[in-house]
């Protein structure tokens, strides 16, 4: 009998990594999706700014301290730091990706 495999996908909408205490801390998104141990995830709202400021380029900086994920990011909109929307986290290779706005 064939092994089935399995795969792990979360959702997760991080509010701009701000928690309710108000602060922005992507380094507590970044503790929380480790938990989560998935396979793929699915994050909505956050900032891509081209900046080495976490608060700001937070698509980056979870890609950089998330080892062993290939990402991509999807601008939804213009906020007045820069570009927001969704990205995808996936322990598998993301081969193509297209945005539409």
């Amino acid at each position: 009998m064939p092994t089935l495999a399995r795969i792990r996908v979360a959702t997760y909408n991080v509010h701009k990594c701000r928690g309710i205490d108000r602060r922005i801390r992507p380094d507590r998104i970044a503790r929380v999706i480790r938990q989560l141990d998935a396979d793929a995830i699915a994050i909505q709202e956050i900032l891509n700014v081209d900046s080495d400021e976490p608060e700001l380029g937070q698509a980056r900086y979870l890609a950089e301290n998330l080892a062993g994920y290939s990402w991509c990011c999807g601008e939804n909109r213009i906020l007045r730091f820069g570009p927001y929307g969704n990205m995808t986290l996936s322990r598998h290779p993301i081969r193509f990706w297209h945005n539409t706005t």
